[in-house]
């Protein structure tokens, strides 16, 4: 799912200024736990259009600060579902955590990449090698977004151990930017439009292509024991993602939004 043209064009509003979703006696309800940005934004959307409930489901969206959190959740039976980042489900079932991948939420390949690495708009960085001896702004150091920066970083020459990360959230890079607490950071919609049009960053990189030239960035993901206990409700959901997937790909002007 990319909307970054979309987004970029009509402004990010949808997924920090989501309407609550009422229940519905009739349907079972999901708890979902997510992230506020684009790229984990698909329980927001679909919440929005209606495509998990035509499918048979009520979510009801909560939203937390990182993958590992939401995987936290999960675990705890805080949440019945999350999407997150592929690393952190793929650690916690490495680990024999008793988690079951469901459904892929967000898929980026070379066709639908948009850059997620910026600098401050009046940066003198002209190219990757650059960077090195930079101090460079991620969410979460050890996520996947930490290692695809890494990845970038190699692909281009500049030495890993050449640069230091900090982390902070994406609400705080424009200013860290601006300030030169960091000379780049890694940055999702719609933070990414929002800091363009206050004039504080300008785009510099792709970095998940570094990973793989297709790389699904965002898995649903469940116990297994909510699984098993819940058979027809874990298919209806599975019915409902696919739907929201096939609607956001049609209709990125309202996603957009």
């Amino acid at each position: 799912i990319s909307r970054f043209a979309a987004i970029s064009t009509v402004g990010a509003g949808l997924l920090l200024g989501s309407r609550p979703v009422f229940a519905q006696s009739a349907l079972p309800t999901v708890r979902m736990g997510t992230s506020p940005n684009d790229a984990l934004g698909e329980p927001f959307y679909g919440a929005d259009a209606g495509t998990f409930q035509a499918n048979g489901i009520n979510p009801d969206v909560t939203y937390f600060g990182s993958g590992a959190n939401i995987v936290a959740a999960a675990l705890a039976g805080n949440i019945d579902v999350g999407i997150a980042n592929p690393l952190s489900i793929a650690v916690a079932i490495a680990r024999d955590i008793p988690l079951q991948a469901l459904a892929p939420g967000n898929l980026i390949t070379k066709r639908t990449a948009y850059p997620n690495l910026v600098i401050a708009k009046d940066s003198p960085i002209k190219t990757a090698k650059d960077l090195a001896g930079a101090t460079i702004g991620v969410s979460e150091i050890g996520s996947l977004n930490y290692y695809s920066i890494l990845a970038w970083l190699d692909a281009h020459g500049v030495a890993s151990k050449s640069v230091k990360f900090a982390e902070l959230t994406f609400t705080e890079v424009g200013v860290a930017l601006q300030r030169g607490r960091i000379q780049a950071a890694f940055l999702q919609e719609p933070f990414t439009s929002q800091f363009i049009a206050a004039g504080q960053i300008r785009l510099f990189g792709s970095t998940y292509l570094a990973i793989a030239p297709e790389l699904s960035v965002a898995i649903w993901c469940a116990t297994r024991a909510w699984v098993r206990n819940n058979p027809d409700t874990a298919k209806k959901l599975v019915n409902g993602i696919y739907a929201t997937a096939k609607y956001c790909n049609t209709h990125h002007t309202e996603t957009g939004a």
